[in-house]
């Protein structure tokens, strides 16, 4: 699929993993990715987008229930009040 800035992506997860440390440390990675709240309560995140300048943040909500994100992911801002959040990246 390719999105509106022209870039190619899948709308499939093929690589899941846990994100942990969030409290004390920034997620950041350097493949896009996609985000999936397994826990029940909706979590509110300060994430840069792929194709947003680098080191800038907007704040989201990632519904529970265990929903992707439709957003494409480089970084999450760490926040002390994330002890305990379950979180699962993918790509």
């Amino acid at each position: 699929m390719i999105t509106r800035s022209g870039e190619i992506v899948s709308a499939q997860i093929g690589v899941l993993k846990p994100i942990e440390g969030l409290s004390t440390a920034n997620f950041k990675s350097d493949v896009p990715f996609q985000l999936k709240n397994d826990g029940d309560e909706d979590v509110y995140l300060e994430v840069n987008c792929w194709s947003m300048p680098e080191g800038e943040f907007t704040k989201t909500r990632f519904p529970g229930g265990g929903t992707w994100s439709p957003e494409i992911i480089r970084e999450i801002k760490k926040d002390a009040a994330l002890v305990g959040v379950e979180l699962l990246w993918g790509h």
